[in-house]
């Protein structure tokens, strides 16, 4: 998120937009990341669950499989909101995080209990419910950024430049790997 919000911060002052082809850069590698780490732990979720003899992990295997399914909005949300607070927008990341919320306590008791007529799905619940939030939050921010014609709203410019682009995937990774590999060894160091 910290390297989001500076590269946002470098047009900020301009009151300009972003350069669009680091953003259509970083949200393109956030994407591609997030996709193939859902398709790896989708195919290991078995594995994951087999690996216990215990029933209740064994049941939580669909849950499990239904909230990696739903990490790629997730990460979306992540770097889109990263990106409004390099530009100066808290505020609209607050309010879109209370709607995830709001969305989640309202959807996860109607799916368990099947209220309003929903269906009863019980612990996929919690999953779903998730994921309807984040597509519910994604979509507000999608209208309200080109209603407020706010620097990071999605528009065909942006669109133009979401192509691979090997200079700031570099940069990317020379930033981003080292970190990384700095909070494993620190969450390592704390087991």
């Amino acid at each position: 998120p910290l390297l989001l919000q500076s590269c946002a911060l470098r047009e900020e002052g301009r009151h300009q937009r972003p350069d669009s082809g680091i953003f259509a850069a970083l949200a393109r590698w956030t994407l591609a990341t997030a996709l193939r780490c859902t398709g790896c732990a989708w195919r290991e979720a078995q594995w994951i669950t087999d690996m216990t003899d215990t029933q209740p992990l064994y049941d939580l295997a669909p849950l499990l499989r239904l909230m990696l399914l739903g990490s790629p909005l997730l990460f979306i949300f992540i770097v889109y909101t990263s990106l409004m607070r390099g530009v100066g927008d808290s505020i609209t990341p607050m309010i879109t995080m209370s709607l995830s919320i709001v969305v989640g306590l309202l959807t996860t008791p109607a799916l368990i209990q099947g209220w309003f007529g929903m269906p009863q799905i019980g612990i996929k619940a919690p999953a779903i419910a998730t994921i309807i939030g984040f597509v519910v939050v994604l979509l507000h921010l999608f209208f309200y950024t080109r209603h407020k014609q706010h620097p990071l709203a999605p528009d065909a410019h942006l669109l133009q430049h979401i192509r691979f682009d090997w200079p700031v995937t570099k940069l990317i990774l020379r930033l981003g790997l080292p970190t990384a590999l700095q909070m494993v060894t620190s969450s390592i160091s704390g087991i």
